[in-house]
């Protein structure tokens, strides 16, 4: 492997690595909260793109709207998302957190973001500084345009 190869492979791990460091966080609120990894996943995009269909959902998700449709349906059973007819298409659904979905989806994040900014605070001045470069340029990369392979 070249250098230039081993050098990405490394840095791809510790992405993941540092990705991963909130995941026990994560599934221990998940399941307090009763709920499915796909549930919560479909809260949070409900909360980033309120009256989203169904369908829209079933094609992020890359499943069957039938499968969405079950999850969508215990979300209404816990009071977490409402649905509204659409005024054109009575057959569409639009749906969108409730306040008790809003505040579960902010108690999560803010659980997070607690977690993470505890764990900043462990690092020095200069190796903040480092970090918060190097995360500003992997942000602005994955930003650019993928350039067709020769």
């Amino acid at each position: 492997m070249s250098e230039d190869r081993a050098a990405l492979v490394s840095a791809a791990r510790l992405y993941a690595d540092a990705v991963a460091i909130v995941d026990p966080l994560r599934v221990r609120l998940w399941s307090e909260c009763g709920l499915t990894m796909p549930q919560l996943r479909l809260l949070f995009m409900m909360r980033d793109e309120p009256g989203v269909t169904g369908g829209a959902l079933a094609e992020r998700f890359g499943v069957n709207p039938s499968t969405i449709t079950g999850h969508i349906e215990k979300l209404l059973q816990g009071d977490l998302v409402q649905r509204e007819e659409d005024e054109q298409d009575r057959r569409v659904q639009h749906n969108f957190l409730t306040d008790a979905g809003a505040g579960m989806v902010n108690r999560l994040e803010r659980a997070a973001g607690h977690f993470v900014i505890g764990t900043l605070e462990r690092l020095s001045p200069a190796q903040l500084e480092r970090l918060t470069e190097g995360l500003s340029d992997l942000v602005a990369a994955a930003k650019l345009p993928v350039l067709p392979q020769a």
